[in-house]
């Protein structure tokens, strides 16, 4: 019995001894630290303290021998595995399971001054040293779910903190907190937002050497005012911001960089006043200069004052009405014309636009659509009214209907002209050509009874008249209700004489009705008959203007075959020795110009006159009159036709 005794207190005192060197241990459910300087500058009392509990257990040890008969030995051995089993649950920074062991129980892993050092690169991961954060043991025995999948794996716990620790705001030191940092340093919050991984790299780098506070700061310090290198504090309180905006603090709580967010991102955009002495109306209300420049633009407002009003001393509170309307905009006074109270009300789907506050967004409006659309923005002035009365006016500025307001502002308001009350349209226009068409042509008969140039012209006299000289009497529309026949056919007659039948006289003109030519002449040259000619009209009425013989190019360097357009002209240019006068360009270096003079000022001497042969390097060279003419009259992207 006494020899079972003595095991017994072996076994404690080697427990004892263990925990002692761990530097902390758990008897009776009292927990004990004891500093490694202690150990050393206490051994007394140490051994004093070993002694009284070695006493208290033998004690205990003897109640229960006294107790129990010899066949309970096999329940006092399982009681010790459950005390020690106790003692290793509640013993910081020495647990861990083992499962390698032989007898299945759990084994206390060996820490501190005598114990089996770490692996070496336990605290360094891809190259960085997370010493001053982290700590296996305190990784471990703060967060079950570590400690049951890395128990014994100090580089997988490692990885575990820097992969999704950090990430997670998990601490893995005792004097490293991720949110006590955070709540401490409010220009780190600035910069790094909730980027854990930052702080951390920061604290690493920096902030250990700062001295930087890293614990026990369980609300934020000094509220941001900064974020993405622009600082906010002249337009932007958090204590005011968050008091103001409850429905931002329900889903934000007292966090400080989400507050910052979403002023910037949504709070501006809604007119949100986020500072005391700094009101947007009032700063938008008071600064018409602004008002045009931003328009409904309202974190502009916000911006400008951080960046110049500030420092210009707007006004920034206490205006509750629009300061100088504005009525003014591209060096252009519209308030002849324009007034922004009255055009808000008088046209609803501006209000709904626009509001009663934005008279910039509604001037911008008013120039860039309200006017073209003839919109109404002021009592004394009506464009439809100014348009129908003036026919001059209409001549001048037909459907650009700005013209009118234009008008009226430079001209028509000094000239006294009437704007209003006139409904209907006079003296309608009804000379087309040179020609007046009143005796065949009336405006109100013509626009009443064809829809199709309602829609086309709306109420223009003068496309109407346009129309109908151009294509209605051509179709034989009829546009009087009493009209004189023969009349009508001798000015169809004048305005589209019947053209003279056309007569050939050389084989081009019937190679001619096949093209094309975006202008009224076409050219073609047959190389084979070294043959130019000249027509007008167009395709398939082709009429003969000229024929005349050239120079083409020679075998060796013959002129290009193909279709091509006129690209552009020269007066003259030099060749060698030569000067070749009235150069029209057909394509590339292939030109019509005249043929080979001596270089003078004037064309007076012929160098080169040959014609009606290949003579060229592949221009067509022609008499100087013939070239001059083609020089003269022919348009740029007349169609030219190389044949052989």
């Amino acid at each position: 019995m006494h020899r079972k005794k003595n095991i017994k207190n072996e076994v404690v005192k080697a427990i004892l001894m263990a925990a002692v060197v761990f530097g902390v241990y758990n008897i009776g459910g009292v927990q004990v630290k004891a500093e490694d300087s202690q150990l050393e500058g206490g051994q007394q009392e140490d051994s004093q303290l070993e002694k009284n509990q070695l006493e208290s257990n033998q004690s205990k040890e003897n109640q229960i021998i006294e107790k129990e008969e010899y066949q309970t030995e096999s329940q006092e051995s399982k009681d010790t595995k459950e005390s020690k089993d106790t003692k290793e649950s509640k013993v910081e920074y020495n647990a861990s399971s083992n499962s390698s062991n032989n007898d299945g129980e759990n084994e206390i892993v060996p820490v501190g001054p005598g114990a089996e050092a770490l692996p070496e690169m336990s605290h360094v991961y891809e190259g960085i040293d997370y010493k001053d954060v982290y700590n296996f043991y305190y990784y471990t025995s703060q967060y079950p779910d570590i400690k049951r999948v890395f128990g014994n794996d100090p580089e997988g716990a490692l990885k575990h903190y820097v992969t999704f620790g950090i990430r997670e705001g998990r601490q893995a030191n005792s004097s490293f907190d991720i949110k006590s940092y955070k709540n401490a340093n409010s220009d780190l919050r600035s910069e790094f937002e909730y980027d854990n991984k930052k702080y951390v790299l920061h604290f690493i780098k920096y902030g250990k050497y700062e001295n930087r506070t890293t614990n026990g700061v369980d609300t934020i310090r000094n509220p941001i005012t900064k974020l993405r290198g622009k600082d906010y504090k002249l337009v932007y309180d958090y204590e005011y911001y968050k008091n103001r905006n409850s429905d931002v603090y329900r889903a934000y709580g007292n966090d400080d960089i989400a507050f910052l967010k979403h002023f910037i991102e949504y709070g501006m955009r809604e007119e949100r006043q986020a500072k005391e002495n700094f009101d947007e109306k009032s700063y938008r209300y008071a600064n018409s200069d602004l008002r045009w420049a931003f328009k409904a633009d309202k974190a502009s407002y916000y911006n400008h004052y951080i960046t110049y009003g500030y420092k210009e001393k707007r006004v920034t509170k206490g205006v509750t009405q629009l300061k100088n309307i504005i009525s003014s905009a591209n060096g252009i006074d519209y308030s002849k014309v324009y007034n922004f109270e009255y055009y808000i009300q008088k046209h609803p789907d501006l209000i709904m636009t626009f509001g009663f506050d934005d008279d910039a967004s509604a001037l911008d409006h008013f120039i860039k659509h309200g006017m073209y659309e003839q919109r109404k923005a002021k009592d004394e002035f009506d464009v439809k009214s100014y348009r129908y009365q003036y026919r001059d006016l209409r001549i001048a500025y037909r459907r650009n209907y700005p013209e009118y307001y234009k008008h009226y502002i430079r001209y028509g308001a000094s000239e006294g002209r009437n704007t209003r009350g006139v409904t209907t349209l006079q003296n309608p226009v009804t000379v087309y050509g040179g020609i007046e068409l009143s005796p065949i042509y009336d405006y109100y008969y013509y626009f009443s009874h064809y829809p199709d140039l309602i829609m086309a012209y709306g109420d223009d006299d003068v496309s109407f008249v346009e129309h109908f000289g151009r294509i209605g009497i051509v179709e034989g529309r009829v546009a009087k209700e009493q009209y004189d026949q023969a009349l009508y056919a001798d000015v169809k007659e004048r305005l589209h004489p019947t053209p003279p039948p056309i007569v050939a006289t050389d084989s081009m003109f019937y190679v001619a009705q096949k093209y094309n030519s975006p202008t009224p002449y076409l050219i073609l040259v047959d190389r084979s008959r070294h043959q130019v000619g000249i027509f007008s009209g167009a395709k398939g009425r082709w009429g003969e203007v000229d024929y005349f013989l050239c120079g083409d190019g020679k075998a060796s360097t013959p002129t290009v075959e193909g279709l091509f357009h006129i690209i552009n002209k020269k007066p003259y240019f030099d060749s060698g020795s030569a000067r070749c006068w009235y150069a029209t360009r057909i394509y590339k270096g292939y030109l019509f110009h005249s043929v080979l003079y001596t270089q003078t000022s004037t064309p007076s001497r012929i160098k080169d006159g040959r014609l009606g042969v290949g003579v060229s390097h592949g221009c067509i060279r022609l008499d100087i009159n013939k070239a001059k003419w083609i020089y003269d009259n022919i348009p740029i992207g007349t169609t030219v036709v190389i044949y052989s």
